[in-house]
């Protein structure tokens, strides 16, 4: 009937104090989020997302005009070189699953 102060004790690991940046494969442009939460691509800004700020992220060529953008091994959506816009790849959810609107 000890209270976890009783017998708590550090962990003997020690943790990086921030994560590696992603690494990406050869053929992709990796880019720095600013804190705005965009990327310079072309010579002008292109908006990726506030919660992307400080991470890097990696632009590859799909076609004439697309890229897909990827954090690590995700792929984030397209961006499309015209309109300088990346349009996500799942649109957004508008509800929670098993909640009913009324």
């Amino acid at each position: 009937m000890k209270t976890p102060a009783e017998v708590y004790e550090l962990s003997p690991r020690q943790l990086p104090s921030a994560p590696a940046d992603h690494c990406y494969p050869e053929g992709f442009e990796a880019r720095s989020v600013r804190r705005d939460g965009a990327i310079k691509w072309g010579g002008d800004h292109v908006f990726v997302g506030g919660a992307f700020a400080g991470e890097r992220v990696g632009i590859e060529a799909v076609d004439e005009g697309l890229w897909h953008v990827h954090l690590g091994p995700l792929r984030l959506g397209v961006l499309h070189g015209r309109s300088r816009t990346i349009v996500p790849l799942e649109p957004s959810v508008t509800h929670v699953p098993g909640h009913e609107e009324a």
